[in-house]
């Protein structure tokens, strides 16, 4: 998943809000030190959804993604865009 600004801040906002350093929730989200620090410094262009994922739920939330297609234009092709959000688990 291409990371954005977005979520590093989200992450980061999370982690001041429980208290948590880099240090504690790298293990507690089964996520190597240095690709949290990576993410959260915004030098990790890339992050596997599944990192992102552990590391929301140590805060009970869970990643929701969707593939959206939006309406075709006669002769642009079609082209996919892809959404997540965060939600709550319930």
């Amino acid at each position: 998943m291409k990371v954005t600004r977005e979520w590093p801040a989200l992450v980061r906002s999370l982690m001041n809000e429980h208290g948590l350093s880099e240090r504690k929730l790298a293990p507690m989200a089964n996520v190597h030190r240095t690709t949290l620090r990576n993410f959260l410094s915004g030098n990790a262009p890339q992050m596997p959804v599944d990192h992102l994922e552990r590391i929301l739920s140590v805060f009970g939330y869970e990643l929701e993604t969707a593939i959206v297609f939006p309406e075709e234009k006669e002769g642009s092709g079609c082209h996919m865009r892809h959404h997540a959000s965060v939600s709550v688990a319930v």
